[in-house]
């Protein structure tokens, strides 16, 4: 489209020309401006006329005087291209069978030597929605439009539009009517205006938006019932029958001149709607969105009924005189409070009344009453704060608190207090109790508050530390104090001179932490002070007569010391003594085995060979014996020494168990080696370490009967002790006679009649020769079930691996 000519026709709107002129003038340039002169095209507006949204023929260019019966149908056109839109498809709306095509072949039957095959369709203007009418561009050969004839169709619609909106303003405004249909256009209400036929005239844009009507719905002419029944279809009225709902609307109608309704929309909003019939015929509808005002009333409403149940249920009296000293509100713990009948409690009552009534049940005489009434009328006025505390006659002690609204009267609360001062009552009366116990307590006590001041003391303090009660009142500063201590001579024994000593002792209150020392007094009394800070600041001190508890301390380590000399007597005693029998056991065992051997002839009484048999086996039984004392003698006072050297842990364990091995075939025991095939070196003593294992062997399978078993095992891994464990099935021990089972000469069987022989040294000897190589011996049995001896030597023992060879073995 040329720029000469497009401005041409805004310059004939701005002018206010006729709008068919210009429309006219607007298809020739948009037939003119085509670049097929020698083809047959036509160029025509349709324009949508008042509100019933038919179109009709506003001005074409081009058309042959046989095809002015419109060779289109453009209200089916105009469906087509929303349709057109809402598909997501591309404008213009392209026709290419005018003959043929359901649209326009009635039509075109009648211009049948009209030269034109396709139609290309633009709306006036391109928006969210088509309305206001149609360009269309009629061609007498089929072709898709190219960019630059869609930019052509689009700016011609632009135009017309422009065209249009600006002649309807002005007709609207050379119309004084206009005036009141733009007000009811604009107000914050739907608005529609029913004729005597119930046909809609009129209506605004507020009210097709209240209900979300869909675009073309609203038209003038359309009937009431059409709406209601739409609506009804819709949902907005719940599930209701639509003929009967109808029936029930159009009743009340003809009923009654007026009708109102709050209706709650689906979406949740509510509308209010005012329906009144006009005299004459016809009706006017408004409806206002009330959602958000009762939304606010009812939130009002909540806020009023949770005012109402708080002021309700506080434990408090609640009373509030207005400014012309009415009551207004009260709740019932109030009335409950004062027993004040329920005539008397009346909205509005004069507060008056109400004191005229107090002062009679109170029993007030005459001459007090008036200036008791005019006292209290002067507070609602008075815009001060005031608190008192009255004894209710026959009732509870309370604490009145009044205080001034902004707008005059004012706001009581009675609290009942009566609790409250039997508690404060009883409190006076610990307190006294309590001053009394501090007094006549033995223990001394001083509390210094955050700043060292004296908060309080009794009297084993004054006695404890030689001061007189003149030398110390409360308040007084701790630094005042010790230096009246110090003047009593109470520091003459403690290093220092008298300003040295109290700077210490102030440091020492300052510093924090729980802190406890000893102060010897002159006479030789002796004080233990504990001193601890308190939460807030400052510091609790007690101070505690232990003369006497040292003096028995000091008898008891005596005694201690007397017992550990003669456990030390006794034990150099055992050695002693246990090197004294082993040189005659030893040629008593030796005399026996010649004699046994036969070496210096034949035995020839069998008795003979019998004798000296038990002579040998108890004489080396009562060898062995003796070594467990001299060794847990050895230990106990620190003779004992280590040979330590690198050794197979595991070839000694197997050593053991060869020494063994015959004393469980006899007994049918089992054993068992679980031995690992290759265990690294250790580094220990070689004796000790098979004199424990032998111990452990000799009592598993003392404790297993026949048919049962004994399992040795030895296990290591990273970060954990060298562990040698030694299991039987044996009867086992209850968990709390362990500790008994692990002292001396200690048996679990106490009897004369044991089952089992023996000296009771096995386990203490095995536990103490793991000790000393840094280890630790830990039992773990079950009456019935066996017990598991395990004993582990700490990891830094591990020297090396020991060459792999096969060592299990089982018997």
């Amino acid at each position: 489209m040329k720029k000469k000519g497009t401005n041409k026709i805004l310059h004939a709107i701005t002018e206010r020309a006729p709008l068919s002129g210009v429309l006219s003038d607007i298809c020739r340039l948009a037939c003119e401006a085509d670049d097929h002169p020698n083809t047959s095209r036509a160029v025509c507006i349709f324009m949508e006329e008042g509100n019933t949204h038919e179109l009709r023929l506003a001005a074409s260019a081009g058309l042959p005087s046989n095809a002015r019966s419109l060779p289109l149908d453009p209200k089916r056109a105009f469906l087509a291209m929303e349709r057109l839109q809402r598909e997501g498809g591309t404008l213009p709306l392209v026709i290419d069978d005018l003959v043929s095509h359901p649209m326009t072949g009635a039509l075109y039957s009648e211009a049948e030597t009209a030269p034109f095959e396709m139609a290309w369709v633009w709306p006036l203007a391109k928006g969210p929605e088509f309305e206001g009418g149609l360009v269309v561009k009629l061609l007498a050969e089929a072709a898709a439009p190219l960019d630059e004839q869609c930019n052509l169709l689009e700016r011609c619609g632009r135009l017309a539009a422009l065209a249009s909106a600006h002649c309807r303003d002005q007709e609207e405004a050379a119309n004084p009517g206009n005036m009141l249909k733009t007000l009811v256009d604009n107000v914050n209400q739907g608005v529609a205006l029913f004729g005597k036929d119930l046909t809609l005239l009129h209506y605004n844009q507020m009210y097709g938006s209240m209900y979300n009507f869909a675009d073309g719905f609203l038209r003038r002419g359309l009937h009431y019932t059409e709406i209601l029944r739409h609506l009804i279809h819709r949902g907005e009225f719940g599930d209701v029958d639509p003929d009967t709902y109808l029936r029930e609307r159009m009743r009340n109608m003809d009923e009654g001149a007026e009708w109102r309704n709050l209706r709650h929309r689906p979406d949740g909003s509510v509308i209010s709607v005012y329906r009144m019939n006009l005299i004459g015929g016809g009706a006017i509808v408004t409806m206002t969105d009330v959602t958000e005002d009762l939304r606010l009333s009812r939130e009002n409403q909540r806020n009023a009924k949770l005012l109402e149940s708080v002021v309700s249920n506080i434990n408090h009296g609640v009373r509030v005189i207005d400014a012309e000293s009415r009551l207004v509100l009260w709740n019932q713990r109030y009335q409950d409070m004062c027993d004040y009948p329920a005539h008397l409690m009346q909205k509005g009552i004069s507060y008056e009344v109400i004191l005229r009534h107090l002062a009679e049940k109170e029993g007030m005489p005459d001459d007090e009453v008036e200036e008791f009434v005019r006292s209290r009328l002067n507070v609602v006025h008075g815009g001060k704060i005031v608190s008192t505390q009255r004894a209710l006659k026959h009732g509870p002690i309370v604490q009145i608190d009044r205080a001034p609204m902004p707008e005059g009267g004012f706001v009581s609360t009675y609290t009942d207090i009566t609790q409250l001062m039997q508690v404060e009552t009883e409190l006076e009366r610990k307190s006294d109790l309590l001053a009394t116990t501090l007094d006549n307590i033995h223990q001394g006590l001083l509390v210094l508050d955050a700043e060292l001041n004296v908060a309080l003391f009794n009297d084993s303090y004054l006695r404890l530390l030689g001061l007189d009660r003149s030398q110390i009142t409360i308040g007084m500063r701790y630094e005042d104090v010790l230096r009246a201590i110090a003047a009593n001579g109470e520091f003459l024994n403690h290093p220092g001179t008298t300003d040295e000593i109290v700077a210490r002792r102030i440091h020492l209150a300052r510093v924090g932490g729980i802190q406890q020392g000893q102060h010897q007094r002159p006479d030789g009394t002796i004080v233990n002070v504990f001193r601890k800070p308190m939460p807030g600041g400052g510091r609790v001190m007690t101070y505690t007569d232990i003369t006497d508890l040292k003096q028995a301390e000091a008898e008891l380590m005596n005694a201690r010391d007397l017992a550990e000399q003669a456990n030390r007597a006794k034990t150099e005693f055992l050695a002693n003594m246990s090197h004294e029998l082993r040189t005659p056991l030893n040629a008593i065992i030796g005399f026996s085995e010649i004699m046994l051997s036969e070496t210096f002839g034949a035995v020839i009484d069998p008795r003979y060979r019998e004798y000296a048999d038990n002579i040998n086996e108890s004489g080396t039984h009562l060898l062995s014996l003796i070594n467990d004392i001299l060794d847990l003698s050895k230990i106990e006072i620190g003779r004992a020494v280590l040979d330590e050297e690198i050794l197979d842990l595991a070839a000694l364990l197997e050593s053991c168990l060869t020494l063994v091995r015959d004393d469980a075939e006899k007994r049918r025991i089992l054993l068992t080696s679980q031995i690992p095939m290759d265990f690294p070196n250790i580094r220990g003593d070689r004796r000790r370490l098979k004199q424990i294992t032998i111990n452990l062997l000799q009592n598993a399978l003392k404790f297993t009967p026949g048919g049962g078993s004994v399992t040795v095992g030895l296990t290591l891994a990273p970060g954990t002790p060298v562990t040698l464990a030694i299991s039987d099935t044996g009867i086992g021990m209850a968990p709390e006679d362990i500790p008994r089972a692990l002292e001396r000469f200690s048996q679990i069987e106490s009897t004369l009649k044991r089952r089992f022989e023996g000296a009771g040294l096995g386990l203490p000897l095995a536990r103490s020769l793991a000790e000393m190589h840094g280890g630790t011996l830990e039992i773990e049995s079950e009456p019935g079930h066996g017990t598991t001896v395990r004993v582990h030597l700490p990891e830094s023992r591990v020297a090396g691996i020991a060459p792999a060879a096969a060592r299990q073995t089982s018997a």
